[in-house]
Order: structure tokens, then C-alpha cells, then sequence
């Protein structure tokens, strides 16, 4: 419980709502979460709900141990904006000017003048039930010299999509595009951008770094489509991309692991899965995330060294489904060459788990939400020159 010193006077809904704007509108708005806070009336009559998931630091939602970082992205409240919010509510929620706009819901699409833009080439049709084939779209830019991303958005039913993988492709490769979950297709795409829910719609890269897209590059969009319980067509969803006009001084580069023989027994409440990746030159670690599905518990990252001595730099305890990000540090963190960054996630496929489809169900990696996946996947700046 939280005890009200700082704030003597009387607070007002004016005094809430910036906080709203900055750490829960963004999630809370145009379709992404079931609760959307529209105005007063969304707000007061979730009063004791909003409450609860404050003091139980349930909302929002950021779960990862407190000694890892700094974290650059953290969209928790502070202990003054708890303090802010709690004594509101406790005050029974006054609100002077009911009149006065007080929600600024994030505009669904940011880049104006877009340098390269993929949109579906037909109507996706979205059954109540079952499963959807991925989507997958080809795009060739016209580029005469490599380009930089700078910035991507996503413009699309966040309701309705599992989550967003874009890749790029030597051009060469496309005649093996014949199946698209082939592994030959994987393993010689490089990913630079994605969406799965709880990430923002826009992605900006920070200042002088960008991810380099070679003018021989297609682009390859696998968009994972997840049924809702009512039928939907989904007819415009696009992704905007925004490059430098000179090169950036920093190339970020993404890469991750994949427990390719993942094998979760039934009924294990606490399975383990590892996967290592051994750097092969030195690099400066940006941020990182990982990827289960329905089953996953919590993962953790870590720094092996050349001894094999281990230091934990990231716990994800839980591990959220429906709020899935990149964790980005405030500062790059130097790892040597030769060491390892080791994967460990772990999964709940016990009755226990109100999230698992089927305890008795031996689980491999499938693209399905019904499968798992065990992932991680790293940022890693190099410099330009």
C-alpha cells in the first residue's frame, strides 16, 4: 500500500492523465488491448480493477528483475506516478472539466512521406476458428546504392496478427522461395524488423544507427494471422519504411537463437530449454527479447565467459504472451569475442497453466500458436566505415 506524503492537495483527473498518455494509451487504444481507455467514464468504471494491477505492479506490465539493465524502454510507473493515480482514485476520481479532451490516443500512422511501402496484394480472409497459413508477401524495392533503415510502422489489426516478421533476401535466392516455412529459405534471409503484440507500431532507430538493406535485397513480410472467434477480412494492413539519407554511423544488426529440437514432455510444469550463441568477433549488445508461445514461463539470458563463468543479464519472469518487446539498454553493453550468450527459457505445459491448450499434449516447435517456439533474439551495433 502506498502512503499519500507528497500530495496534499486535491488530485484531479488533469493531473492522471498525462501519466495515462504516457504509459497506458499506446496499448489501450485502436483495438490492441480488450480495455480501451476512451475517456472519464472508461476510467471510473475500472477504478477497482486499475487499483489491483497498480499495487500489484501487474500494470504495466514490465517483468524483468529489477537487477538486470538499465533498461532504456521501460514503460512502468514510478513510485510519483503511482502515488499520483492511487490517491485519485482513493479520492473518488474528481474530474473538474469534464469538457476538456484529456486522452491523446497515438496516431495509427506517423510516416508521411514513406520511402518504401508493402501492403497486401489481396484480401486476407480471417476465419472464426482454426488455422490461418502464414502470409507471406515479396517486395522489391528499386534501390541503385544500399540503403539504411531508419524507421518502420506497422498499419495494421493488432487484434487479429500473432506477430510480424520482416526479412531481406539476395534476390538470387528467390527461385528457392517455393515453400515458405523451408528451411533453406530461413537460414538465408536476415531479419530487420518485427511485430508481435505489446510492441509499438512505430519503430524509430536511435540516432546515427540504422540496419542496412543491400540494393540487391527483395524484402519478405510473413505476417502470422490468429482467428479470433469472428470472421474478419483484413484489407489494409501496409508496413512504411523510412530510410537515411546519409549513412548512419552505427549498423544495427539482428540475430537469434532457435531450439530447433525443442520437445516439451506433457504435464511438465518447469522444462528447460538452452540454446547457446558464440560470438565470432567483439560486439556491443543493444538490446534483446525473446519468443515462447501460450506455454512459455520465463526466460533468462546470459553471459558465458572464455572460463565459462556465467553472468545473467536479462530474467523475464513472467513471461507475458500478449506483451511481447525488444528490451533495449540505456547503455550497449561490450562482450567480448569468444564468449557465448546462452538462451534459457522455460515452459509450463502443466494443468496449472490457464494458458495451455492441451497438459497431455507432447510439444514440439511448430509456427502455430497451438506449438511452442523457444527463441532469443539479440541487437548488436557495429560500426559503419
Amino acid at each position: 500500500m502506498y502512503h499519500f506524503q507528497t500530495f496534499k492537495k486535491k488530485v484531479y483527473f488533469k493531473d492522471v492523465a498525462p501519466i495515462f498518455n504516457a504509459k497506458c494509451v499506446n496499448c489501450h487504444s485502436g483495438g490492441k488491448a480488450l480495455i480501451e481507455f476512451k475517456n472519464y467514464e472508461s476510467i471510473y468504471g475500472r477504478r477497482a480493477m486499475i487499483k489491483y494491477v497498480i499495487e500489484n505492479k501487474l500494470m504495466p506490465p514490465w517483468s524483468l528483475s529489477e537487477y538486470t539493465g538499465p533498461w532504456k524502454n521501460n514503460p512502468s510507473l514510478n513510485s510519483k506516478e503511482k502515488e499520483i493515480i492511487l490517491k485519485w482514485i482513493d479520492e473518488g476520481l474528481p474530474y473538474k472539466n469534464r469538457n476538456i479532451k484529456l486522452f491523446h490516443h497515438q496516431k495509427t500512422e506517423t510516416i508521411k512521406n514513406p520511402d518504401h511501402v508493402i501492403k497486401l496484394d489481396k484480401p486476407v480472409k480471417i476465419p472464426a476458428t482454426g488455422f490461418i497459413p502464414y502470409k507471406r508477401l515479396i517486395s522489391f524495392p528499386s534501390f541503385s546504392e544500399d540503403k539504411y533503415l531508419k524507421e518502420v510502422e506497422y498499419v495494421i489489426m493488432p487484434q487479429v496478427i500473432h506477430h510480424i516478421l520482416v526479412s531481406t533476401l539476395d534476390k538470387v535466392w528467390l527461385p528457392e522461395l517455393k515453400n515458405y516455412q523451408s528451411q533453406n529459405w530461413h537460414d538465408k534471409e536476415q531479419m530487420i524488423a518485427g511485430w508481435a503484440p505489446g510492441a509499438d507500431n512505430l519503430t524509430k532507430q536511435d540516432q546515427n544507427i540504422g540496419i542496412k538493406i543491400p540494393k540487391s535485397s527483395a524484402f519478405v513480410v510473413r505476417i502470422h494471422y490468429e482467428p479470433i472467434g469472428q470472421k474478419l477480412i483484413d484489407t489494409k494492413s501496409l508496413i512504411k519504411f523510412k530510410f537515411y539519407s546519409n549513412p548512419p554511423k552505427h549498423v544495427l544488426f539482428n540475430d537469434n537463437t532457435t531450439d530447433k529440437k525443442l520437445n516439451i514432455p506433457p504435464f511438465q510444469n518447469n522444462y528447460k530449454s538452452e540454446v547457446h550463441y558464440k560470438l565470432k568477433k567483439d560486439i556491443l549488445l543493444k538490446g534483446m527479447g525473446t519468443h515462447m508461445h501460450l506455454r512459455g514461463k520465463s526466460s533468462s539470458i546470459l553471459i558465458q565467459d572464455l572460463e565459462g563463468n556465467e553472468t545473467e543479464i536479462f530474467n523475464l519472469n513472467p513471461y507475458i504472451f500478449n506483451f511481447q518487446r525488444s528490451f533495449h539498454f540505456k547503455k550497449a553493453l561490450r562482450v567480448p569475442k569468444g564468449y557465448t550468450l546462452i538462451c534459457r527459457n522455460y515452459f509450463d505445459n502443466s494443468a496449472e497453466n490457464p494458458a495451455n491448450p492441451d497438459p497431455s499434449k507432447n510439444v514440439k516447435k511448430g509456427f502455430y500458436t497451438e506449438d511452442e517456439m523457444s527463441e532469443c533474439f539479440f541487437n548488436f551495433l557495429i560500426p559503419n566505415f
